[in-house]
């Protein structure tokens, strides 16, 4: 017998060289375990008697969880013989639990209510039981095992129901579960293809096939039975344990009565119930400011619709423009002590003239300013000039002013992202929500357009200088101008200066049929271009015979438009005609 060589300890070469031990301690040390590992593994050696006594005292959960350590705890707590009373007195510790069902044994009853796991793929946290199927699925599972009401019916064969077999007698649960969308329930998709494969392989006999039909009836009904219990144990035991927590709660709020603790969480309780405060406070004075902006706009919108709706009533202020004004600020911002009552809000009905003027006066100076950066000054405002066309960049629409009042672009708020920079103050934001979620009017995105380059040119053909002349010297002169292509010559269209514009300029806010004719045949391109074709002025006599020419049909257009029937002679009809005629062409 060789003898046992002791094995000395040598120094490294770190401890040789006088390294400091205490550099090594960052070096990872073995993980301690309490007691010695393997310490049970002698447990299956003690008496049998023994066992049973300290197994039935395991809840069901630890009794499986022990099965699954080694195959000595599988095969002995597994085995039916002697291992039945020991699940059986274990599950009578769990208070009002349905005894298992003849379809389960023992510790797949434990494993199906005490494990929340997916019995399919094993994925965890799967907290929804599906009684009357008796397994746990998760969501992905239910979609690949489970069938609809639709396709479980067209997998059975038809004598099935002949012989009066009905497919909810078979256990199934409810859409909320699966498909929360769709009222229809839903079936294993396992257990549909073994009844077929049952069905098959029975005789062709009414009486084995009725017998069978029987037999499956009150199986699936002892099922539904047991999941009914267990669905009313499950939801008494949800309620114990919310009355539990509601306790411990309450428990723990008694203890914070005591000066001690009271001491530690006095300045964080503080903290916490003034945001509740600011917060409360928050909503209540917004409330009060809605209420306060919503009778404001009602009352405006009844000013509004007393007379006849025209074109100047769609260049008014909105309620929200008015309630941004200083004057009616002041009033509707009051504080919350502050009675605002709908007298008063209705006595402001007498500022709304002068704030419509001082309304408008500041959108011109706006506008103004916007121009101002392009065109030089003179003695004529920017707004009163022939080529003042401002662009929206929001829809790239041309505007002159007082179309830009009406825009819609120009009330939609383009930031819907509040961040600390943008934060709306509570005031606007009640105007913002009263006014139908339209901004007051804001000019922020005009823009000089470009089509002041080719308004220019028309009006150099009528013999004006563009930086001086206005819209009104343009109306007064009220001539036509003549547009040539150079491959048709012969070829004249006639147009006043403002259709000439609108054929001329892409985008321009009017309603001019001419405007849309020509961009349908495809001549508001040669008009556009360059290039292509020259303007005219034409001659005042060749003006008047263009008039003449087209007034009964202009005098017909506006009797058809009016609603009147068009008269045989040509008295009022041809009086109403001509300022018609001046004002769309």
């Amino acid at each position: 017998m060789s003898k046992r060589v002791k094995k000395s300890k040598v120094a490294t070469p770190l401890q040789a060289e006088g390294t400091d031990v205490s550099a090594l301690s960052n070096v990872a040390r073995p993980k301690i375990i309490r007691g010695r590992r393997g310490g049970l593994k002698d447990m299956l050696n003690m008496p049998t008697d023994i066992l049973l006594e300290i197994f039935r005292h395991f809840h069901p959960r630890d009794l499986l969880s022990l099965a699954r350590t080694t195959k000595e705890f599988r095969a002995f707590l597994m085995s039916r013989n002697s291992s039945l009373n020991i699940w059986k007195a274990s599950r009578q510790h769990i208070e009002g639990l349905p005894d298992c069902p003849e379809h389960l044994s023992e510790p797949a009853y434990a494993n199906l209510v005490f494990f929340p796991h997916c019995h399919n793929c094993l994925r965890g946290n799967v907290k929804a039981v599906l009684w009357h199927l008796n397994a746990r699925y998760c969501k992905d599972c239910r979609s690949k095992l489970l069938c609809s009401q639709y396709q479980a019916a067209i997998s059975i064969p038809s004598s099935m129901f002949r012989a009066g077999f009905m497919l909810l007698n078979l256990n199934h649960v409810g859409f909320l579960l699966v498909a929360p969308r769709y009222d229809q329930y839903y079936f294993m998709t396992e257990r549909i293809k073994e009844l077929c494969d049952q069905w098959t392989e029975l005789p062709d006999d009414d009486v084995v096939r009725t017998t069978f039909i029987e037999t499956l009836r009150t199986k699936e009904n002892q099922i539904c039975d047991h999941a009914d219990l267990c669905i009313a144990w499950e939801n008494k035991r949800l309620d114990s344990r919310a009355e539990e927590l509601m306790s411990v709660r309450k428990t723990r709020l008694e203890a914070l009565e005591s000066p001690t603790a009271w001491v530690k969480i006095r300045q964080d309780l503080i903290a916490y119930m003034q945001g509740i405060k600011e917060e409360r406070l928050t909503v209540e004075r917004f409330e009060i400011l809605s209420e306060r902006c919503r009778k404001f706009a009602s009352m405006v919108l009844d000013v509004y619709a007393t007379p006849r709706r025209t074109a100047e009533t769609e260049y008014l202020p909105l309620p929200g423009d008015l309630a941004m004004m200083s004057s009616i600020r002041d009033v509707l911002e009051a504080p919350n002590d502050v009675d605002v009552s709908t007298e008063i809000i209705e006595s402001l009905s007498d500022l709304l003239p002068a704030l419509t003027q001082a309304w408008k006066a500041d959108i011109r100076s706006r506008c103004t300013q916007i121009l101002q950066e392009h065109l030089p000054d003179g003695d004529v405002a920017c707004l009163d000039l022939a080529i003042a066309f401002l662009e929206c960049v929001g829809c790239h629409r041309i505007l002159r002013y007082p179309a830009i009042l009406s825009h819609k672009c120009l009330r939609k708020v383009y930031n819907h992202y509040p961040s600390e920079d943008n934060m709306v103050p509570q005031y606007e934001q009640a105007v913002f929500s009263s006014n139908g979620h339209r901004r007051p009017l804001s000019t922020e995105i005009l823009r000089v357009s470009s089509a002041i380059d080719n308004c220019q040119k028309i009006l150099r053909a009528l013999g004006k200088d563009p930086m001086v002349t206005t819209e009104g010297e343009l109306d007064e002169q009220n001539a036509r101008l003549c547009f040539t292509k150079p491959n048709r010559p012969l070829v004249k269209q006639l147009m006043a200066w403002r259709v000439a514009v609108s054929v001329q300029i892409p985008g321009l806010d009017t309603c001019c049929n001419v405007r849309r004719r020509c961009s349908n045949s495809g001549h508001s391109e040669d008009f556009r271009n360059k290039g292509n074709g020259k303007w005219q002025v034409t001659r005042r006599q060749k003006t008047r015979k263009l008039l003449r020419r087209q007034q009964p049909r202009i005098w017909r257009q506006s009797a058809t438009f009016s609603g009147v029937a068009p008269d045989a002679t040509f008295g009022s009809g041809m009086n109403g005609a001509f300022p018609r005629l001046k004002r769309i062409c």
